[in-house]
């Protein structure tokens, strides 16, 4: 970045001492090609790589010298050339106008240490260390004069771009609150801040933001209401329509029921008969064995019969 420090009065020009031609002559017979005047014109430039390494460009090593530092006004006053080469040299060589960034951090609200990962929606809280050489003691001290530096949350593009103020009471300490974006990916904390004159402050990190757990969701999300009431309303006609198709009066399958209940009690009848077989059999009376089997088998002949008569199919053949 060029960042003039001294720039040419409006009515001067350039032009090589050395030769004999006309320098604004020849330039007007070229219709003002090649010819430099005006305060476009930078007496003293200086220029500063992303690096922050600093050079200067002078318009002469006169500048530097103590006969033009030692110049004077006619009125007696300094014309304070010796302060400007001061400044330039302190410049270039990093005395002057030097920031650094001490440190950055960034945690949850509430929290103090730097999670792993962030989850949508988390409340995240940046803050960035910045202090500036001091030539006279040689030492970084807190810097807070800074009142446009921004932070930016990226991925890819920026999607939150915040101011980053200073914190009052805390020298050298900018700080800021923002909600992380509403989408998981890979985001960066971008902090880039480049002025003409300052060292340039750039900071990047890098941390994944995640959607919640499946059991960091809310129970109940206000804006599914009309979906909860869909699926209530689906099942609840569900077992309604149910519970009327099983219990409707159908004639047909309630003669079936009635043909199940005789077969029913045609078994029931058959087992007592044999529980009263095994209870005479242990006595002499053979007679009354005859009539007890007589009767059971005779009962349960005309069940069998009549349930074949109304086509049951689920009657037993030993019956």
């Amino acid at each position: 970045m060029l960042i003039p420090i001294l720039r040419a009065p409006a009515e001067s020009f350039a032009a090589d001492p050395t030769s004999d031609a006309d320098t604004v002559v020849a330039a007007s017979e070229k219709g003002g090609e090649g010819l430099w005047a005006g305060s476009q014109m930078g007496l003293v430039t200086g220029f500063q790589t992303n690096v922050n390494l600093r050079v200067v460009f002078a318009g002469g090593v006169k500048m530097f010298s103590d006969e033009y530092a030692r110049k004077t006004f006619p009125d007696g006053g300094y014309a304070g050339n010796a302060l400007l080469a001061r400044d330039v040299a302190m410049w270039v060589f990093r005395e002057k106008m030097t920031l650094r960034i001490d440190g950055v951090g960034h945690h949850r609200v509430n929290e103090s240490a730097a999670p792993e990962m962030y989850t949508t929606n988390d409340e995240i809280v940046y803050t960035a260390h910045i202090s500036a050489y001091d030539s006279k003691t040689s030492t970084w001290m807190p810097y807070s004069d800074i009142d446009d530096l921004q932070l930016e949350f990226t991925m890819l593009d920026p999607h939150i771009r915040t101011s980053l103020p200073a914190v009052p009471g805390f020298p050298g300490t900018s700080q800021v609150q923002f909600r992380a974006p509403d989408r998981h990916d890979v985001f960066k904390f971008v902090l880039n801040w480049k002025r003409k004159g300052y060292s340039y402050l750039e900071s990047s990190m890098t941390v994944p933001v995640v959607s919640p757990r499946h059991d960091q969701y809310p129970r109940f999300l206000s804006a599914a209401w009309p979906y909860y009431a869909g699926a209530i309303s689906t099942s609840v006609g569900f077992f309604l329509f149910a519970a009327l198709w099983l219990a409707g009066d159908v004639e047909g399958e309630r003669k079936k029921l009635k043909y199940w209940v005789c077969f029913q009690f045609s078994f029931f009848v058959h087992l007592n008969t044999l529980d009263k077989f095994q209870s005479l059999s242990s006595t002499t009376d053979t007679l009354a064995i005859e009539d007890t089997l007589t009767s059971g088998l005779d009962t349960a002949n005309k069940l069998r019969r009549m349930a074949q008569d109304r086509s049951l199919n689920n009657v037993p053949t030993w019956l």
